[in-house]
C-alpha cells in the first residue's frame, strides 16, 4: 500500500482520488437515506412497493456491476480503460439523477411505481460506471 502512494510525484493525485471518493460516497449515502422516503412521501407509494423498487435495482445491479467491470477491462483507449466510461456516462447519469427525484404528476400508482423503477434502476446502472 505504501508503494502505491510513494509513486505519485507530489501527492496531489492521491488527494484528488480521496476527494473524488468522498464526494461519491456522499452522493450514494444521500440516495440510500432519502430515496425510500421520497418514494413513500412524495410519490405516495406504499412502503412495500417502494422497497420492491429498491430491491429490483439491487438485483439488476448484481448483473450490471460485473458487466461494467468486464466492459471497462476490455476498453483500450489513449485515455485508459475506465476514464472514457466515466466521461460517456456523466451526462446520462445527471439526467437520470434528476429524473429519480422528479415527480411527473402521474396519478396512477402502478405507473408511478414503473416510473420510479425505471429511473432508479437506470440511475444505479449508470452509477456502476
Amino acid at each position: 500500500m505504501d508503494k502505491i502512494f510513494r509513486e505519485s510525484a507530489d501527492g496531489r493525485e492521491d488527494w484528488l482520488f480521496v476527494g473524488r471518493c468522498r464526494s461519491q460516497s456522499r452522493f450514494f449515502q444521500m440516495m440510500m437515506i432519502y430515496q425510500l422516503k421520497f418514494y413513500t412521501d412524495v410519490f405516495g407509494l406504499e412502503g412495500a412497493i417502494a422497497g420492491t423498487v429498491l430491491l429490483i435495482a439491487r438485483i439488476v445491479d448484481a448483473f450490471v456491476d460485473p458487466a461494467a467491470g468486464i466492459l471497462s477491462d476490455k476498453t483500450q483507449t489513449k485515455w485508459g480503460k475506465f476514464r472514457p466510461w466515466v466521461i460517456w456516462t456523466a451526462l446520462p447519469f445527471m439526467v437520470f439523477y434528476v429524473l429519480a427525484f422528479y415527480n411527473p404528476g402521474i396519478e396512477n400508482k402502478a405507473l408511478v411505481a414503473v416510473y420510479a423503477g425505471i429511473s432508479y434502476v437506470v440511475l444505479m446502472s449508470l452509477y456502476s460506471f
